[in-house]
C-alpha cells in the first residue's frame, strides 16, 4: 500500500449562531488589556481546524483532524506531502519522524505540530481501515466499557439533568479585575456547586489568564466548593509556575497540556512535576501518535491524561488507555446548553448517552465528512511544486 496523494482542507459549515464562548466574559491571556479582555472573539484569530485527507494507491482514504488553518494547510501541502507520496501509510513511526525532523528549522511547536497533527490522525484512519479495526484497538484495545463523560459549559443544571459526571466551567475573571473579579469568580464557582450538588465532579478552565499569586488565592477561596482540578491557570511555558502550584495547592489537581506540544513537551510537564493531569490536544500536539507517548510516559508517574475536547478521537484514545479516566464533552453551540456533535465537520460521532461514551465499532475512527460541510482547499500542490527541492517553498532553508 503506497500514499499518492495528501490534500489539506479548510472546513465550513452554513451559518450558525456564535457559540456562548463567543460572546460572553471569559478570562484569557489577553485580559490584561481591556480593549481585548471582555471575549475572545475580539483577538483570536482565523487558525481554525484543517481536514487533511490521504489516499492510498488501492483505493482507502483517511481523514484526520488538525489544526493553524491557512498556514498549516500551506505547510502540508508544500512541505510535508512530498515526505508522504510513495511511502507506506502503516509506518507511523517512521513517517512522523521524518516530518517532525524535516520541520525542525521552524516547528517543535506550534502551527507546524498542528499540520503534522492532521497527517499523522488521517494515517490511523487509514491503518485502521486497512486492519479493519477502530483504531483504539491499534493503540491496545478496550481499557473498559465506556468512558465516563464531564460537561464543558456554564450550564451546570442543564449537564446534571443529562447525567454528565462532571463540569468545568469557565473562569470569567482574573488578576487585572483585582478583588471584585475574584469575588465574582467565586459566585460563579459556587453558584456552579449549588447548580450540581455535593456529588458531581466541578473544574475550572482559566485559560492561561492566572499568575502564581492569584491562582494561590483563588484556590484557598474555593476550597469549600470541592473543586476536582484548576486547569490551565498559567501560560503554557511556565513550568517553575505550575509545579510552584502543584507543590503548594495539595487540596485540589492542577492541570495542563492543552497548549503543549509533542513526547518532548510532555516529558517537560512530567519530569519538572507542572500537573497531576495532562490535556493534549489530539488536534495540536502531533496528532494520536505522540498522545499515545504521552500516556505512556504519564503512567509510571501516576499522572491521569485527558484530552482537550472530546469527540471521536478521544474517545479511541481514552478507551485504549487505563489512565485517561475521563473524557471531555465540550458544548460548542448556542447558549452551551444544546447537545450537539463536538466535531460538527464529521458525520458519525457518537453522543453521550447517561454520562457515558463509546467510539463507534468500525475501521478506523468511523467518521466521514458531514454532508453540509464544504472543504476549502486552499494551497493544492502542483505536480512541479510536489517534485521541488528541499527548501523551495520557503520553509527551512537555513538561509
Amino acid at each position: 500500500m503506497k500514499i499518492i496523494d495528501v490534500e489539506a482542507f479548510i472546513p465550513h459549515l452554513p451559518p450558525e449562531p456564535p457559540s456562548w464562548l463567543s460572546h460572553i466574559r471569559v478570562a484569557n491571556p489577553m485580559s490584561r488589556y481591556a480593549e481585548y479582555g471582555e471575549r475572545r472573539a475580539l483577538w483570536q484569530g482565523p487558525l481554525g481546524p484543517i481536514i487533511v485527507r490521504i489516499k492510498t494507491d488501492d483505493g482507502l482514504e483517511g481523514l484526520g483532524l488538525g489544526g493553524g488553518g491557512n498556514p498549516a494547510c500551506f505547510i502540508v501541502e508544500q512541505h510535508l506531502k512530498r515526505l508522504l507520496v510513495g511511502q507506506d501509510p502503516r509506518d507511523t513511526e517512521r513517517l512522523w519522524d521524518q516530518m517532525f525532523r524535516a520541520s525542525l528549522p521552524y516547528g517543535r511547536k506550534g502551527l507546524p505540530l498542528m499540520a503534522i497533527s492532521g497527517i499523522d490522525n488521517a494515517l490511523w484512519d487509514i491503518k485502521g481501515k486497512a486492519a479493519g479495526q477502530p483504531v483504539y484497538k491499534l493503540l491496545g484495545g478496550a481499557t473498559k466499557p465506556s468512558i465516563p463523560v464531564y460537561a464543558t459549559g456554564n450550564q451546570s443544571a442543564v449537564y446534571k439533568s443529562l447525567g454528565f459526571v462532571g463540569n468545568k466551567v469557565a473562569m470569567p475573571y482574573g488578576p487585572w479585575d483585582g478583588i471584585e473579579g475574584m469575588k465574582l469568580n467565586e459566585k460563579h464557582v459556587a453558584d456552579a456547586r449549588e447548580a450540581l450538588g455535593p456529588d458531581m465532579l466541578l473544574m475550572l478552565d482559566c485559560y492561561m489568564a492566572w499568575d502564581v499569586t492569584y491562582t494561590l488565592r483563588m484556590a484557598e477561596r474555593l476550597r469549600p466548593y470541592h473543586v476536582y482540578w484548576i486547569e490551565e491557570a498559567l501560560p503554557p511555558d511556565d513550568y517553575e509556575g505550575y509545579a510552584e502550584l502543584r507543590r503548594r495547592i495539595s487540596w485540589t489537581r492542577i492541570t495542563t497540556g492543552e497548549h503543549e506540544y509533542t513526547r518532548f513537551g510532555f516529558h517537560e510537564l512530567i519530569q519538572r512535576g507542572c500537573a497531576d493531569i495532562l490535556q493534549p490536544d489530539l488536534a495540536w500536539c502531533g496528532g494520536i501518535t505522540e498522545a499515545h507517548r504521552a500516556a505512556q510516559m504519564a503512567e509510571p508517574h501516576g499522572i491521569d491524561v485527558i484530552p482537550h475536547v472530546g469527540a471521536t478521537a478521544s474517545y479511541h484514545f481514552c478507551l485504549a488507555h487505563a489512565n485517561a479516566p475521563l473524557v471531555e464533552f465540550i458544548f460548542r453551540a448556542g447558549d452551551g446548553s444544546e447537545l450537539v456533535p463536538v466535531q460538527p465537520f464529521f458525520s458519525g460521532e457518537p453522543l453521550p448517552e447517561n454520562g457515558r461514551v463509546r467510539p463507534p465499532e468500525v475501521p478506523g475512527w468511523g467518521y466521514e465528512i458531514a454532508p453540509e460541510v464544504t472543504l476549502e482547499r486552499p494551497h493544492p500542490t502542483s505536480e512541479s511544486k510536489g517534485d521541488a527541492a528541499p527548501g523551495s517553498a520557503g520553509l527551512g532553508t537555513g538561509e
